[in-house]
């Protein structure tokens, strides 16, 4: 799976665009409104919506298991000198966390891969792993079993 992304984002340099998606503008309100100070980012890409939340005041890890797209944000944030610390890892496997750091987790689109149902549970126990005081999950998917309905979850 990696090698696919790698190549998507190794042929464009802003592949989904640079501006933050309309999901990331919504979920910023309730950032705001819960004072998130730190948030974990599962499948970040090239980072518009982690540069989004940085440019903000937002700390930011930001995982991706494309190699390529966590260089590119690493450059970005060098340049922009932002807080976010970029890193790779596998969904499937424990996430390289310290335990009850994260203010909240965000995903966009990231549970749309392909994962078994066994799969997802161990990605939601590890998202839970997260979380420090409360939680605050802000995670967009798309449900195959609801038909070709956009299924936000906000979870506190």
């Amino acid at each position: 799976m990696s090698n696919i992304w790698d190549k998507i984002y190794s042929d464009a340099s802003a592949f989904f665009g640079e501006d933050p998606s309309d999901f990331a503008q919504k979920c910023y309100n309730y950032f705001k409104k819960y004072g998130v100070k730190r948030t974990l980012e599962l499948g970040c890409g090239q980072g518009r919506d982690t540069i989004f939340f940085a440019s903000n005041g937002i700390d930011v890890e930001a995982l991706d298991y494309s190699v390529i797209a966590v260089d590119i944000l690493d450059k970005i944030r060098k340049e922009k000198s932002l807080p976010i610390k970029p890193g790779i890892f596998d969904a499937k496997s424990p996430f390289a966390i310290q335990d009850s750091f994260f203010d909240a987790v965000y995903s966009h689109m990231l549970l749309n891969m392909r994962f078994s149902l066994k799969q997802l549970h161990f990605i939601f126990s590890e998202i839970k792993r997260a979380y420090y005081i409360f939680r605050l999950e802000v995670i967009r998917m798309f449900c195959i079993t609801k038909g070709k309905k956009l299924i936000t979850i906000f979870m506190k």
